[in-house]
């Protein structure tokens, strides 16, 4: 009876440990790893490219010009269990009067489409950072359309990053919005 009770102990023990290896597994988030600006010229979008998500907002909203979308790629967090690509821990969007040719400085990543591609304006572009110390990974993306030039409040975690993404094109001011691991968002 006692060998029993004790068979029985080693595989409560081994099924707790499971267990909690399998939630640790399922709660585990994915973080932005690339960011890909998505051209669709006249045809609302976007269109579906096989491991990228895409945000579901035209960036050139009220303004006219080609419809432009953001997406990106997510993996698990990088480091755990030697999984993943290096978290994007930086967002911006920055504007210029001219084309650019990389990133400011100080920003290792980009993507060299402008975001206000036949809408007139100023050139916009996306540029950003992974694996920053000090950072936590970013876990999402969102953008709000606003008629007033002040930048409204999207919800508890959220962070306001970068100018207005219609800037000179006329129209609503959009805002472009991250959320990082610790926060855990609500949709915008």
């Amino acid at each position: 009876m006692k060998r029993i009770a004790s068979l029985f102990s080693i595989v409560l023990v081994l099924f707790i440990a499971i267990s909690a290896i399998s939630a640790e597994d399922a709660a585990a988030e994915n973080y932005l790893t690339d960011i890909k600006v998505q051209y669709d010229g006249n045809d609302p979008g976007p269109r579906q490219e096989v491991g990228w998500y895409f945000v579901p907002f035209d960036l050139n909203y009220t303004v006219g010009g080609d419809y432009i979308y953001l997406g990106y790629q997510a993996s698990e967090a990088y480091g755990a269990y030697g999984k993943g690509q290096p978290p994007i821990t930086s967002i911006n969007f920055f504007a210029t009067e001219d084309s650019q040719e990389g990133p400011q400085y100080g920003w290792y990543h980009w993507d060299g489409h402008d975001l206000n591609h036949n809408a007139g304006g100023d050139w916009i572009y996306v540029e950003w950072n992974v694996n920053e110390p000090g950072l936590d990974p970013i876990t999402d993306i969102a953008f709000k359309a606003t008629p007033d030039a002040y930048v409204p409040y999207a919800g508890p975690g959220w962070e306001h990053v970068g100018c207005d993404l219609n800037r000179g094109a006329g129209g609503d001011y959009i805002f472009a919005y991250v959320c990082r691991k610790k926060y855990g968002c609500d949709p915008v």
